[in-house]
């Protein structure tokens, strides 16, 4: 696809000052957005997705918004990008028609669909499940989180990679924090909030194994037992199995009966492990060989970052 023609003052038209995304659709000329403070997340993602080989892979951008994570994978490029968000706006949908035609991509865009929804969708649009999810800044949007895990790995191909970005509590108790009154973050679409090692086990018990992470330092209060917010970033790898610690005999129960809402989409044959590099060189794993992640991050240095890495050049690409 290539780049549309269009004039500055026919771009400003059609430019308001609610974009999330700030997104450089002609040269130096920006979205207009008032939230680059609130996307820092986006270079926690960013990094993590630097480390996929995406090339030939089939893609899903859960939570797009502007699509901004669609237009990288774009242009790595994936052999198919889908975007979906559970907001269906008109003012979401110009905003997307604009970003494609300034920046001369194309992607799938399915707007209106709840994970539920999509999961029973997707399989009559696309034949086979996905070698990559993107669901950044998501999970602690959903009133069930265990729903929104169980629901993305039934997406993804065995061997393929899973980018889990969210809000979470620098902990290592098995506790999920729920923002009641927004006293952790004082946003009224802020839920749970996961400590780290409880994102850790239900990734596993979902049968997504860590293999790569990182964490931002935020702003927010401390919970009630003096444990921080912060946002993480977990790279994944789909599994056939859970992957339990020794003597773990919960996990690997195979006969739950709630665990039949999240059949696997059976993919055509077999295929090779997507490609990704570690970017985190301070990991610690279990010895199932997955990253643990509060030991992990406890050894870890906050992600530093500039403001290229939160806002869309019109050269990045990734």
């Amino acid at each position: 696809m290539t780049t549309g023609v269009i004039s500055d003052e026919e771009l400003l038209r059609q430019m308001d000052e609610n974009w999330f995304h700030t997104i450089e659709l002609k040269p130096n000329v920006f979205s207009p957005t008032r939230r680059l403070e609130n996307t820092n997340s986006l270079a926690l993602t960013r990094k993590l997705l630097a480390g996929c080989e995406v090339r030939d892979a089939s893609c899903l951008d859960v939570g797009t918004m502007e699509g901004l994570v669609a237009v990288l994978l774009c242009r790595r490029p994936a052999a198919k990008v889908v975007a979906t968000d559970r907001y269906d706006r008109d003012d979401l949908r110009r905003r997307i028609a604009l970003v494609k035609k300034c920046l001369g991509v194309d992607f799938d865009y399915w707007p209106g669909l709840t994970l539920q929804a999509l999961r029973k969708k997707a399989p009559t649009l696309i034949k086979e499940p996905f070698d990559l999810i993107v669901f950044s800044g998501v999970l602690y949007h959903m009133y069930d989180p265990l729903d929104g895990i169980a629901l993305v790995r039934s997406m993804t191909r065995p061997g393929g990679i899973v980018i889990v970005e969210a809000a979470a509590v620098f902990s290592d108790k098995m506790s999920g924090y729920f923002n009641a009154a927004g006293y952790i973050i004082p946003d009224q679409h802020n839920y749970w909030n996961l400590s780290v090692t409880l994102l850790d086990y239900l990734l596993r018990y979902f049968r997504l194994k860590p293999i790569d992470c990182g964490y931002l330092d935020c702003g927010g209060n401390k919970t009630d037992d003096g444990s921080s917010p912060i946002r993480i970033g977990v790279t994944c790898r789909a599994m056939t199995r859970g992957i339990p610690d020794e003597g773990d005999k919960y996990m690997v129960v195979n006969d739950r009966d709630d665990d039949v809402n999240f059949p696997d989409w059976a993919p055509s044959g077999e295929r090779e492990e997507l490609g990704y590099s570690v970017s985190n060189p301070d990991l610690v794993k279990r010895p199932s060989g997955a990253v643990n992640l509060y030991e992990t991050l406890v050894r870890t240095r906050p992600l530093s970052f500039d403001v290229d890495d939160v806002r869309l050049r019109l050269s990045a690409t990734y």
